[in-house]
């Protein structure tokens, strides 16, 4: 099945190799969540969704307010040059931030914020 795949890619008998290994492999071994079929296969709690409406300490405010602030800013930067769009990734970024520190400041604080990568 690979070497069609590797020899052609997605074209022809490359094609062909992929339809096969999707339906034949892939299919047979790959549980879904949604799938009712497999529902009773897998036997998993139903999915439970609570909405919390917390409030922040003012300490835990400040720290946010502060993350939003150069956050802001960082997406401002993208605006007013144009390459907000180029940058999709870095703002997701900057929300996610803005999550972790909502959750607990300790995920900014002592996380992978701002570290660089010396294999980078």
């Amino acid at each position: 099945v690979s070497n069609p795949i590797m020899k052609f890619g997605f074209l022809g008998a490359g094609r062909v190799a992929m339809e096969k290994l999707r339906s034949e492999v892939l299919d047979r071994i790959l549980l879904r969540r949604t799938k009712l079929e497999r529902q009773a296969d897998v036997k998993l709690p139903t999915l439970e969704i609570k909405i919390r409406k917390d409030s922040l300490s003012p300490q835990e405010r400040d720290f946010y307010t502060s993350m939003y602030t150069q956050g802001r800013t960082q997406f401002d930067t993208y605006v007013e040059g144009g390459t907000l769009l180029h940058n999709y990734a870095h703002v997701f970024d900057l929300i996610m931030r803005l999550r972790q520190a909502v959750d607990h400041p300790y995920l900014i604080v002592h996380g992978t914020f701002g570290k660089v990568d010396p294999k980078v």
